[in-house]
């Protein structure tokens, strides 16, 4: 028995070691792990801000968020799944090998009854006395003949027999399973959770120094830096609880072990009992030793999942904190990057209006000078010295103080910020999990977890709190720079003001020549006061938005910060609840006033559509009696619609008008689409790297974006150092002017032939990319016209494998030299571009909107708003709704021409107010009776979309007619708002230019 004893201790403390105590250890190497990377990470953490300069702050910052950001990345492998137990235990395995090991032993083992089963003690209860007394009973009646028989071998001097207790059968194998299987299951139970226990209790200790230590490190290094200050109280002393937790788990092994013994002592004390009148087999079979079994091993799996849930959610919680501090690092990191730039902006215009400044004072020194030497006409000497004294004065600094003042889009700086921090906040957890019971000192169940979503939370709770301050300063900024460029233009007025003044004073005898000084000196000193007062304002607008931004994002920084105050989770969702029923009813109240606003602007289009209609319908009878315009004349629409649009534009703010002017784009972030062509264009520079043919043009309507995507080419591949742009637009068949346009081009008079240049750009330029665009205006539609364009073919052609040619061309022009030249047969990559889709343009023009801090509402019709569908949508699905129909119905107008679009989107501008403008539905101009121009003025239009513009000598050589009667053409096409003048060029006016490609392609000149 003591051998089958000591087998079950060596077997079952060898499952116990690999099902329990292994995973005891398991858990200490994880947590001393956490414990001593923590302690490691924080004595870099102070070792570097102690080795920073305490003044630094951008040094203690970085530091700092490098420490946030470590903490993130090194610790987020832990403890990240719910419902897992915190012991890596296997119940299925260990219930396996314990089973096996119980289905080893004997079912029953036969012994002899010890004495003591048959005498009862002061301890035993009443009913073990009587059993004990009458099973005594029974047992000397039955070794009575036992007795006589060792009596009769006493009588005849023989060796007594020994009378021996009754034997009974022990049932082992169910005696071993109870003892295994329920009683030391339930005590491993007992000593491994206190275990648990003790873990989290130490994880719990260490995270929570840490999570001190790190609320002062942030207070250091995002608001407060007082003098002297040390860090030495940022270090933090984890390391004596890696020996603490060593002796916490060696209490565990050695409980342990006790168990066992202890179990084994139970197995020999109850194996004296089990079987005899006591203690029968059956009693042990009533005991539902399966059922016990299962409830053991049930409460062993729910402490040990319980546990496992404990130390998820206290984990969750702490990275729930790194979370919001990572967040306000980036948010800190962000804002002082932006104002960075706007100081760095605001030096530069500042000290372009102090130089302005210092050149109104010396001309104002040279003009007095000027007049002492000629006091018979000082009114002459300041008539003849106003012509030029926008020069002098620095006009051109104060242009340039105005083009920083305008290119410099602090309010597009602050969308940015917007949307870096709206993409940080992509990087939040969706889901985390939180519980009330913040103590973690017991396992916890799944109803004790509940989850939300902290990025919800932040988006909907503080988010738009965040975007309001910021919409507010982007409106700041706009009004503001409207007053400083008012206040920079007037400069120079000042002065001619104060000019003008002088001489009228002059001139009716108010001031003798001896004031003129005094005079000089006061209009100088309103000057300086202007420049000073804008300096000022500049300085002034500078500061607020310093404040009104660092003040945004320290109350945004605080108001994330309560979050990582740990709160249920429950509660939490019920403050994401409460934001989106106000956000639903601000709505609600939004587009009730909004739908009020609209049926009022709409009834009144279209009462004024109705009185146009009725117009236009009276106009016929009117000429007809005499009271109309002449037949035969031109309709005014366009000149009327022409004027309106001019209007209109300058209305907008000037930040508006510049973000749609007309012009490449130059702030490549706003880049849209083209994907396709940039693949392409990538490949022909590609292959032309191997040695390989690539000349490549890129082929497209007028203003469809050919130097836009050309310049984000070079930008993203190619790199600004190693590009030579080709843009002059001079024209000749004389190959002696030809050769004078390269020698200018390539900065040597030495070269005397073609030959020449082809051999300098290979020996120079290797290597290089040559941008040429508009090949259109390098022909001309007359005899050896083409001769020019020929002749720069041969040159891509000789030097290609030396440059890499990247030209462009008007598709219209491209489709005539293919066909008279067979153009395309130079060129290695022929790319044409794809019109806009509906979402690109809708994305580039968005994101151009965007940047000027505008909110844009559009404005449904009267057919919308009867439309049953429509008034079903909440206010944000209408909104969509209509975006989305405006854009398909520009783009189908504008055929994916973006300039085109752009335009009409301006045109579609109403009712501007500080923060937002609105869009009425597009609706394309008609402009039909282009059709019906002569075919002199039709064909007039045409040389000009082919040539990308003409002059008017040009025109007389194609013409080879009177340069007066082509300049009376031009005259009429010029008034009628056709074409417009473009430096010395003529071209077709952007706003018909798609009516215009409608008409030639109408009268196939075009296809």
């Amino acid at each position: 028995m003591n051998k089958d004893r000591e087998t079950w201790h060596i077997l079952t403390g060898e499952i116990v070691e690999r099902y329990m105590v292994h995973p005891c250890r398991v858990l200490h190497d994880e947590i001393e792990g956490i414990i001593v990377e923590l302690q490691a990470k924080n004595e870099w953490l102070v070792k570097a801000l102690n080795q920073s300069a305490k003044h630094d702050k951008d040094a203690l910052f970085e530091i700092a968020k490098n420490y946030q950001h470590w903490k993130s990345d090194a610790f987020k492998p832990f403890f990240e799944n719910k419902d897992n137990p915190i012991l890596a235990f296997d119940p299925e395995s260990f219930h396996q090998e314990l089973n096996q090991l119980v289905n080893s032993q004997p079912v029953h083992k036969v012994r002899e009854q010890k004495k003591a089963r048959f005498y009862a003690t002061a301890h035993d209860a009443a009913t073990i006395k009587f059993i004990k007394t009458t099973k005594r009973l029974f047992y000397k009646i039955s070794i009575i003949p036992s007795k006589v028989a060792n009596g009769f071998r006493k009588l005849f001097r023989k060796k007594e027999k020994k009378i021996r207790y009754w034997k009974y059968a022990v049932p082992w194998r169910a005696l071993i399973g109870y003892q295994t299987e329920n009683v030391l299951i339930n005590r491993l139970t007992e000593a491994t959770m206190v275990y648990a226990h003790e873990s989290v209790s130490t994880l719990k200790i260490a995270l929570q120094l840490e999570q001190e230590m790190n609320k002062l490190l942030m207070d250091r290094t995002l608001h407060h830096f007082p003098e002297g200050q040390t860090f030495d109280d940022l270090r933090l002393d984890l390391l004596p609880m890696v020996g603490l937790h060593e002796e916490k788990l060696k209490v565990c092994e050695s409980s342990v072990k006790a168990i066992l013994q202890q179990t084994e002592k139970d197995i020999a004390t109850s194996a004296d009992l089990c079987g005899t009148w006591e203690y029968p087999e059956f009693f042990l079979k009533y005991q539902n030793r399966r059922k016990s079994k299962n409830a053991a091993f049930k409460k062993f799996k729910q402490q040990n999942l319980g546990w496992g849930n404990t130390v998820f959610s206290l984990f969750e919680d702490w990275k729930i904190d790194q979370e919001i501090y990572n967040l306000n690092y980036f948010s800190k990191a962000k804002v002082e990057l932006l104002l960075g730039e706007h100081i760095l902006s605001n030096t530069g215009i500042n000290d372009l209006l102090q130089v302005s400044k210092a050149k109104i004072e010396q001309y104002n020194k040279i003009l007095a000078n000027k007049i002492i030497k000629n006091t018979n006409d000082p009114a002459g000497v300041i008539r003849e010295e106003i012509a030029g004294y926008k020069a002098a004065i620095g006009s051109d600094d104060l242009n340039k103080a105005t083009e920083l003042l305008i290119s410099y889009n602090l309010p597009g700086s602050i969308n940015l910020f917007e949307s870096k921090i709206n993409q940080f906040l992509r990087e939040i957890s969706e889901k985390r999990w939180l519980t009330k019971l913040t103590e973690y000192d017991k396992p916890l169940g799944a109803s004790d977890l509940n989850s939300f979503s902290p990025r919800e939370l932040i988006s909907f709770e503080y988010i738009p709190k965040l975007n309001a301050s910021c919409g507010a300063a982007k409106s700041r900024v706009i009004q503001q720079v409207e007053v400083i460029q008012q206040m920079i233009n007037s400069i120079d007025q000042v002065v001619a003001f104060n000019l003008s003044s002088i001489i009228e004073s002059i001139e009716k005898s108010e001031c003798a020549s001896t004031d003129i000084p005094t005079l000089l000196e006061e209009g100088l000193n309103r000057a300086k006061n202007k420049i000073d007062e804008i300096i000022l304002t500049n300085q002034s607008l500078e500061k607020e938005m310093m404040e009104s931004l660092q003040l945004t994002v320290k109350q945004f920084n605080e108001a994330t910060l309560t979050l990582t105050v740990n709160e249920d989770a429950f509660n939490l969702r019920m403050i994401i609840m409460k934001a989106k029923a106000l956000k639903k009813s601000e709505e609600f109240g939004l587009d009730l006033l909004k739908h009020l606003k609209t049926v009022y602007a709409v009834g009144l289009r279209n009462f004024s559509q109705i009185l146009s209609h009725v117009e236009q319908r009276l106009l016929p009878w009117k000429i007809k009696m005499g009271l109309g315009g002449q037949a035969g004349a031109i309709d005014t629409q366009l000149t009327d619609f022409l004027m309106e649009v001019n209007q209109k534009i300058n209305d907008l703010p000037i930040i508006y008008q510049r973000l749609y002017k007309i012009m490449p784009l130059t702030e490549m972030s706003l880049f849209t689409g083209r994907v396709r062509e940039l693949e392409e264009m990538l490949r022909a520079y590609k292959s032309w790297r191997k040695g390989k043919y690539s000349p490549t043009v890129i082929v497209g309507e007028k203003w469809s974006g050919q130097t836009t995507l050309i310049n984000y080419f070079i930008e993203t591949q190619v790199g600004q150092n190693n590009v030579v742009y080709i843009d002059r637009l001079e024209y000749s068949t004389d190959e002696s002017e030809l050769v004078r346009i390269w020698q200018e081009i390539l900065g040597d008079a030495s070269l005397n032939s073609f030959a020449d240049i082809a051999i300098a750009i290979k020996s120079r330029y290797a290597g290089k990319v040559f941008v040429m665009e508009n090949l259109q205006t390098n022909y001309l539609r007359t005899i050896q016209g083409f001769n020019y364009l020929k002749t720069l073919m041969k040159l891509i052609s000789e030097t290609s494998k030396d440059v890499f040619w990247l030209c462009s061309a008007n598709i219209y022009s491209w489709q005539y030299f293919d066909k008279t030249i067979e153009m395309s047969s130079f060129f290695g990559y022929v790319i044409g571009l794809n019109p806009f889709s509906d979402n690109e343009l809708r994305e580039l023009i968005m994101k151009k909107n965007s940047i000027s801090g505008y909110q844009i509402y559009f404005i449904p019709t009267l057919k919308d708003v009867a439309n049953k569908k429509f008034a079903r949508l909440n206010e944000e699905e209408k909104q969509l709704f209509l975006r989305d129909k405006f854009f398909s119905q520009l783009n189908n107008f504008a055929h994916g021409n973006i300039s085109l679009a752009l335009s009409y989107w301006l045109l579609s501008t109403t009712n501007i107010t500080d923060r937002s403008i609105e869009i009425t539905a597009f609706k394309s101009p008609d402009f039909s009776f282009i059709n019906n121009l002569s075919q002199e003025k039709i064909f007039f239009i045409y040389l000009l979309i082919m040539h990308d513009g003409l002059t008017l000598d040009r025109l007389v050589a194609i013409y080879n007619k009177s340069e007066e009667s082509l300049r009376l053409m031009m005259i009429m096409l010029r008034d009628d708002g056709i074409i417009i003048e473009k430096s010395t060029r003529l071209v077709v006016n952007p706003l018909i230019y798609r009516h215009t490609i409608n008409m030639l392609k109408a009268k196939n000149l075009i296809y």
